[in-house]
């Protein structure tokens, strides 16, 4: 029993290694476990004659190495390998394309093209085609090209034989790489033997090229001789105008153009006569006709000068020179802004826009003038303590709607919120608003030229505004106080780069501004929020504020107001007693 059984397993064994299948020489026939061979594939086979035929191939990933051959190998059998009849075409990936020779007529090869690199050989799938019988091919000749231009030309041949077949095609071909053939560009002009005129189009200007004449049987194409001629160079005349310059801001206006052809063209401004595409410009792409160009970034209360231009560098079209052409030029001066007021525009709603004051609001007792502080960053502080009837020093801490009307004056400090405003009502428009009722001596001094903002106002400004970089608020600390900047409506991020931009937290990264860097973004039309003082509600203690407190012109109750500042020790928009001192920072409808 045992020897049977030792029997048996071995009959199996064989068995088993017998049924085992060995793969068709197909794709990634040699190959290495430690890397990857190349991938290939297969071009079709064209310029079928009796002896010869074109096809080649397209290496897309050399695998794990380099390339180090590339071609097509062919057979009478299926599956050909590099072993047998191959070309060596080059190295490396990308398209090639292979003349397989020697063939013998009327046959059916199967050709596909293989890449090598170190780790083996991969193939193509497999092409089939089959030889033209036996016989010539055509005879033709070349005639020498003529009526040159930046585009077009003219050539043409004679068959004077049409070999062992009809003359089924026959033509020119042209390439900017010598030996052109039927399977680039190509004319069709006729069939027959005989002489015949192409007329080449299509081509680049200043370029040079190579033609012959193509003749086809059913035994193959024939080629004449080779010549070669250069397009002439191509001139393009501009006329080009400058519109008026409309649209004038601040920091920005509108102007345009009109060119004759299709070119790179917008508008160029220095503050110097006469600007170049090498000042500051606004590209409009290219085109033909009218165009407009905004122009942002400018200084206020400055004379710019602007012309529109048509530009295209040498090279861009082949043959043609650099092109550089000026409309006549335009002069404008950019607005200033009223009184008192800053540069920036801020929308607090989806159809208004306000510029802010150049300081917080300050009132003198002892003279009852209203004035801005001279910058964004000052504060009274502790003077505040001080404030009286007869006070003589400046103070900028006040309860809600104490603009002095119907005897709300600024210097109150009773520590009663139903002291402060106008009941349950808003102060928004009236008199009790500090900017409608009283004269800003130093913002134009008249009254009602200023206002408070609206909590909704105070909101969207924080929270729902668009800019052009999405960016709308950043910690900072500017001439050592510390605030938020308000970021206007047309900033970009790449005027200056801020830490912890729209981050509201406790946590936010203070932004720390040089006083150069200040006067830059002031001028960008950036508002300071100083942090400052506030008057505690419960005792009248004057402290200073880790966040700016700025009063709106919305109550909440009959106690409380809303404010834009300290919110859950973030920054925000909330609400507190009305006896409580808060700063004032008015706002001017645009």
């Amino acid at each position: 029993m045992k020897k049977i059984t030792y029997i048996s397993v071995l009959l199996t064994v064989v068995l088993i290694g017998a049924c085992k299948k060995h793969p068709l020489p197909d794709v990634n026939y040699y190959s290495n476990l430690n890397g990857d061979v190349p991938s290939v594939t297969t071009a079709v086979v064209s310029n079928i004659t009796n002896t010869t035929a074109m096809c080649g191939g397209n290496v897309t990933s050399v695998g794990s190495s380099f390339v180090t051959a590339k071609g097509v190998c062919w057979s009478t059998s299926q599956y050909p390998m590099v072993t047998g009849s191959h070309t060596t075409d080059s190295v490396g990936a990308g398209s090639y394309t292979s003349y397989i020779t020697g063939l013998s007529p009327n046959t059916t090869y199967y050709v596909r093209a293989y890449a090598t690199n170190s780790y083996g050989t991969a193939y193509g799938t497999v092409k089939t085609f089959k030889t033209a019988q036996s016989g010539s091919s055509p005879t033709v000749t070349t005639v020498v090209v003529s009526d040159i231009t930046s585009s077009t030309a003219t050539c043409g041949g004679n068959v004077t034989s049409s070999g062992s077949g009809t003359v089924t095609a026959r033509g020119v071909c042209w390439s900017t790489i010598q030996n052109p053939t039927v399977s680039g560009y190509h004319t069709n002009d006729g069939t027959g033997t005989g002489i015949f005129t192409s007329n080449i189009t299509g081509l680049s200007a200043n370029t040079t090229y190579y033609v012959r004449a193509y003749a086809t049987n059913s035994y193959g194409t024939a080629y004449g001789v080779q010549r070669s001629f250069t397009t002439s160079n191509s001139t393009i005349n501009i006329t080009i105008s400058t519109d008026n310059v409309t649209n004038i801001t601040l920091t920005s206006a509108k102007c345009g153009g009109n060119v004759s052809d299709n070119i790179f063209r917008g508008v160029c401004y220095s503050t110097n006569p006469n600007p170049t595409y090498n000042d500051s410009k606004v590209d409009a792409g290219i085109g033909s006709g009218s165009f407009t160009c905004e122009m942002t970034g400018l200084s206020p209360n400055t004379t710019y000068y602007v012309r529109a231009y048509a530009y295209m560098p040498a090279g861009y079209i082949p043959g043609i020179e650099g092109i550089e052409e000026y409309g006549e030029q335009k002069v404008f001066t950019t607005t200033v802004p009223p009184d008192g007021a800053l540069y920036g525009l801020f929308s607090v709603s989806a159809t208004k826009q306000v510029r802010f004051s150049q300081g917080l609001l300050q009132y003198q007792a002892s003279t009852g003038i209203w004035r801005f502080a001279a910058n964004q960053y000052y504060c009274e502080g502790e003077n505040n303590a001080n404030a009286s009837a007869t006070y003589s020093g400046w103070i900028d801490i006040f309860g809600w709607g104490t603009s002095g009307y119907n005897g709300k004056y600024p210097y109150m400090t009773s520590t009663n919120p139903t002291d402060y405003g106008n009941g349950n009502n808003n102060i928004a428009g009236t008199n009790y608003d500090w900017g409608v009722y009283n004269a800003i001596s130093n913002g134009g001094n008249t009254a009602n030229t200023w206002r408070t903002l609206t909590k909704d106002e105070g909101e969207y400004l924080l929270y729902y505004r668009s800019t052009q970089s999405n960016q709308r608020f950043a910690y900072a600390k500017v001439h050592n106080e510390f605030g938020y900047l308000l970021l206007p409506d047309n900033w970009v991020s790449d005027v200056y780069s801020l830490n912890s931009v729209n981050d509201n937290s406790p946590f936010a990264t203070v932004n720390v501004i040089s006083d150069n860097d200040w006067e830059m973004l002031e001028t960008a039309g950036v508002v300071f929020l100083v942090c400052g003082y506030h008057r505690y509600n419960y005792n009248g203690n004057i402290l200073s504020s880790s966040k700016p407190n700025i009063w709106t012109s919305t109550y909440s109750d009959d106690q409380e107001a809303y404010y834009i500042g300290n919110q859950y020790d973030g920054f925000g928009v909330d609400h507190c007693y009305r006896s409580d001192g808060y700063n004032v920072r008015l706002v001017q409808d645009y």
